[in-house]
């Protein structure tokens, strides 16, 4: 502490604070992009190994492929309060909530 006559003042790196900002991983449109491009193929991928699912092959296969599966991940990430960067981890748990999704249309 440095003493200025009868008052104290403490020195004034003691009040220096940083404010780090950090950018939102999840709101990036790269990594939305990528991320549902490999869930595309996995599933594609996943629809031909699997007989009981063969219908929903043409559609995912077609134009709307890309939108259908894109649509399925931003519901999955806000139903089940996930993060886009973590998805790749939990392709099972994804292709499960596919499989009961498309099941009920």
């Amino acid at each position: 502490m440095i003493k200025i006559g009868k008052i104290r003042n403490p020195p004034g790196h003691y009040f220096v604070r940083k404010v780090i900002k950090y950018q939102n991983i999840n709101k990036d449109k790269n990594l939305r992009r990528i991320t549902t491009e490999l869930f595309l193929d996995e599933y594609l991928f996943y629809l031909k190994k699997n007989k009981k699912y063969t219908k929903h092959y043409k559609k995912i296969k077609g134009n709307d492929g890309y939108d259908i599966i894109y649509r399925l991940l931003r519901l999955y990430v806000k139903r089940y309060k996930k993060n886009w960067y973590d998805l790749e981890n939990e392709i099972q748990s994804v292709i499960f909530f596919f499989n009961n999704y498309l099941k009920k249309i």
